[in-house]
């Protein structure tokens, strides 16, 4: 593939549309997002900030690094967001692959009130303890927060069950995401990294909403009684603007992979899938993947499936032919109908392929912990 130069990436529409990010992309399509084309270029690598999108939500950051012909990518540092005050490592962040030479990447720090509503964002290279530490980037952006189509509520509403307590104390609803800050309250032996906290969010139709992560608060030291921290979960953005919101909760210990013993399931491609005769795996306990499409490119091979079961947005894909292997990211073509597309190395449209999904463990949502938080028009 050949390598494009930093100019040639001025020709990209949007940065943003390049991610997996449902939310991203449905942001710059209602015209929500900041286009900047601010650059810096150290050591032959040129880091150009190409798009900014800052809510109640999130504050989210697309640039693209270009590496020069004569230089090897050196994954050495992480970018950091400056408000002034404190840096921000980034909460979530995704890289896409234009050329040998050229990535995108999107970085995403949770707001839900950490940032000002308008400031100087300062992104700053910091390295590996054991890099060569001279002569480091920043690029100062200003940026003001983006305000339309959003709605904030502060529930306040709390829930309990055995040794667990959580309160959600305020909602942020965007049309880039939906972001959920609660408090959690648990004894200090369920402060082992192996105890985590999972969320499902709902509206009143029962459409389930992609989890996007968790962003961990400041921690707090405990007291007598164990820990008390804030944390903020990220949520896909709803189509519409629902009634009301249902979460489902559980804060539990994980399992490793050979633990929970995720099970495999394997279709070989014995025909051409459509949608009225797809290609089935039939998991026992997450639901069917459901195999609509398979598009062969010149240089990708897509597939395209719709998910059922308790979790739509739980699934792994991968596609072996010729003794190989491949992993791929889904990417949300319509969560109405929990439709998505995962794209493979270029493969020929004879190729005898199989197509592959594990069953991964489910949280356990707890009932007592499940609420109904009603939305204000």
């Amino acid at each position: 593939m050949a390598a494009k130069t930093a100019g040639q990436t001025d020709s990209i529409e949007s940065v943003f549309k390049l991610s997996s990010d449902w939310g991203l992309i449905q942001a710059v399509n209602k015209g929500l997002v900041t286009k900047t084309n601010q650059s810096v270029t150290k050591n032959g690598v040129t880091v150009t900030v190409k798009e900014i999108l800052f809510d109640e939500a999130q504050l989210t950051v697309g640039y693209v690094e270009h590496v020069a012909a004569d230089r090897k990518q050196e994954p050495l540092f992480r970018p950091v967001i400056w408000n002034g005050e404190e840096m921000h490592s980034a909460n979530f962040s995704d890289a896409v692959q234009i050329d040998d030479q050229t990535t995108a990447h999107f970085l995403t720090v949770s707001n839900m009130g950490k940032f000002p509503d308008q400031f100087e964002m300062k992104l700053r290279e910091v390295r590996v303890p054991e890099a060569d530490s001279s002569d480091l980037w920043e690029l100062a952006i200003p940026v003001k927060k983006v305000t339309k189509e959003t709605t904030v509520l502060k529930p306040m509403m709390t829930k309990s069950s055995g040794d667990t307590t959580y309160t959600i104390k305020e909602i942020a609803i965007t049309p880039s995401s939906t972001a959920v800050k609660f408090e959690l309250k648990h004894p200090k032996y369920a402060e082992e990294f192996r105890y985590h906290p999972a969320m499902k969010l709902e509206d009143e139709t029962g459409m389930i909403y992609e989890d996007k992560g968790l962003s961990f608060g400041k921690y707090k030291p405990p007291t007598e009684e164990g820990y008390s921290n804030e944390h903020v979960f990220m949520f896909s953005p709803f189509q519409t603007a629902p009634k009301s919101i249902k979460i489902g909760f559980v804060h539990d210990r994980l399992l490793f992979e050979y633990e929970a013993k995720p099970e495999r399931y394997e279709a070989v491609v014995e025909h051409k899938p459509t949608a009225e005769k797809p290609i089935v795996l039939k998991r026992s306990k997450s639901g069917q993947v459901k195999i609509n499409d398979i598009r062969y490119g010149k240089d990708k091979t897509e597939i395209r499936f719709q998910t059922e079961g308790p979790d739509p947005y739980r699934i792994s894909l991968w596609l072996k032919a010729d003794g190989e292997e491949w992993f791929a990211l889904k990417k949300v073509v319509d969560p109405k109908t929990y439709t998505f597309v995962a794209e493979f190395p270029a493969l020929p449209s004879n190729a005898k392929l199989t197509i592959i999904s594990t069953e991964i463990h489910e949280p356990n949502y707890v009932p007592e912990l499940e609420m109904t938080i009603p939305v204000k028009s």
